[in-house]
């Protein structure tokens, strides 16, 4: 009889335990994909360090990305959908207004990091028209 009460404590530990290990790592997943949620927030150049500025007036200054929008020269584009396509790449619903008008767009952002070759980088792809560019993270 005692052996089978150990037995079933035992049971129950190790149940315990294990959905102790499950709901922590649920936990960590979440937390990570919330930390994770848009990589790229910060000032992006592509055309020189210079254009970072805040006081840069150019029509190449530097984009910004925030939690929910991106903000070049003229136009401002609401992130209405953003989608984890693989580590560091993201499929973004774009609504922009700027220039008199609206369009809606699909883009890919891809952050490639610092390595011996680059420094990190952020790759901006248009898939409807095939333009790329690539940005470096202002200082």
């Amino acid at each position: 009889m005692q052996g089978n009460l150990h037995g079933g404590i035992m049971r129950s530990w190790t149940r315990a335990i294990g959905l102790i290990t499950l709901s922590i790592a649920a936990l960590g997943n979440g937390m990570a994909q919330a930390a994770d949620a848009n990589p790229f927030v910060g000032r992006w150049q592509w055309n020189g360090p210079e254009t970072c500025a805040k006081s840069y007036d150019g029509d190449d200054v530097a984009m910004q990305i925030t939690p929910g929008r991106l903000l070049f020269y003229e136009d401002t584009c609401a992130i209405g959908a953003m989608r984890r396509l693989g580590e560091g790449s993201y499929r973004l619903r774009l609504t922009c207004k700027g220039e008199g008008g609206t369009e809606r767009s699909e883009i890919i952002l891809a952050r490639l990091k610092k390595s011996k070759v680059n420094d990190e980088l952020l790759l901006r792809i248009e898939p409807a028209s095939g333009f790329v560019v690539a940005y470096r993270r202002c200082p």
